[in-house]
């Protein structure tokens, strides 16, 4: 009986460090919401842009940012941003009062204060202009999401569909390969803990008959 009990805790003890090692694969400081909001089509340009994230930020020089860009590349935002004292999990960037209509692209960095992990992240927004199909296409592939529906509709007329179309700035592959990684070390724990169990069954099944 001792024998069993002993066996029971050893697979509860693996089971507990492969859980850790999961919740350890997905600990980073990620976008949680922001204001404007993902792909929000706003009537005018708003003061500034805050986005609010998933774990505290690191407040160290070159540890966060947040930058917005135009459709020219040219950054219009306040340097780096700022990362509130009152609530680290939220970082501000002030902007021009005289943006005009179009898109914006902002672009996101942070570290993790659990963890010391870093993240980054681009959404887009745009101002009293609607957005085309492939401007759609292009800032859901920031995120990695079907292109949503405007949270609301703008109506009057723009030259915006003869702007350039900028350059996607903030790439998204050091996000896939990290991702491609985790997946790796998930399948990885998935099956030590399945080889871990079958040999505490096995060995269950073999004590009890001695038994």
């Amino acid at each position: 009986m001792m024998r069993k009990l002993q066996i029971v805790v050893a697979l509860g003890f693996a089971l507990a460090a492969a859980l850790l090692l999961v919740a350890t694969v997905f600990s980073h400081a990620g976008y949680d919401s922001s204001e404007p909001g993902r792909n929000e089509i706003v009537p005018e340009a708003p003061e500034r842009v805050d986005v609010f994230f998933t774990q505290d930020v690191v407040k160290r020089e070159g540890a966060y940012y947040v930058r917005v860009f135009d459709e020219t590349e040219t950054q219009v935002s306040d340097g780096d941003g700022v990362v509130d004292d009152d609530n680290r999990r939220h970082s501000y960037t002030d902007l021009p009062a005289n943006l005009g209509q179009g898109r914006y692209i902002v672009e996101w960095m942070t570290m993790s204060d659990e963890d010391g992990e870093a993240d980054d992240g681009a959404f887009c927004f745009y101002i009293g202009v609607e957005p085309t199909a492939d401007q759609e296409a292009e800032c859901a592939a920031f995120d990695d999401e079907a292109p949503p529906a405007p949270t609301e509709r703008v109506d009057q007329p723009t030259d915006s569909a003869d702007d350039p179309t900028p350059t996607v700035m903030a790439s998204s592959d050091g996000d896939d390969d990290e991702g491609g990684s985790n997946t790796g070390l998930i399948v990885a724990i998935v099956v030590a803990v399945a080889v871990i169990a079958a040999v505490v069954i096995g060995g269950l099944v073999w004590s009890s008959r001695r038994e």
